[in-house]
């Protein structure tokens, strides 16, 4: 049997067109995967956060949120690894990663660190690592800028509350 030039033509169309369409699928189904990688490490990381922020929290006694709280050595240490927490939080979401999602995990995780600028220690803790040049990865300054922010907000907060 002999193909005419016009069958062969359109069969070959036919090839390319499958060609075409299985490049695309095999594109998009790509795609999708990265998508649910990425919400799992984003899961992934929350939960490490989130870890490690529990285990700080249980190293604070009960009169926390007194407003004459007077923090024990091993409290005055949580403070520090607190702060250090709140860096690395930053860090990840804010700073290193340029994904939408992960700025909107730091824009979470600012909403207490602002709480946690409410309390006197809390702030006397991140002023005096700031005046003690804590290097936080060479990142100093962009991180005392952010520090700044949140400071502003836990004022205005503050002052919110005072007046209800």
């Amino acid at each position: 049997m002999i193909f005419k030039p016009d069958w062969v033509s359109a069969f070959a169309n036919v090839i390319t067109a499958c060609g075409i369409i299985f490049v695309g699928l095999q594109f998009f189904l790509t795609k999708r995967q990265q998508k649910k990688q990425t919400e799992i490490h984003i899961v992934e990381l929350h939960i490490h956060f989130q870890s490690e922020m529990r285990a700080i929290q249980k190293m604070f006694g009960a009169g926390i949120n007194k407003g004459d709280w007077i923090p024990s050595k091993r409290e005055e240490r949580a403070l520090r690894l607190y702060w250090y927490l709140v860096f690395d939080e930053w860090y990840t979401c804010k700073y290193v990663s340029k994904e939408d999602q992960l700025n909107a995990l730091w824009e979470r995780y600012r909403c207490g660190a602002i709480s946690a600028l409410k309390n006197q220690k809390f702030l006397d803790d991140i002023d005096e690592m700031f005046k003690q040049k804590s290097y936080f990865f060479g990142l100093r300054e962009q991180f005392k800028l952010e520090i700044n922010a949140m400071k502003a907000e836990a004022i205005e907060l503050k002052r919110i509350d005072s007046n209800s």
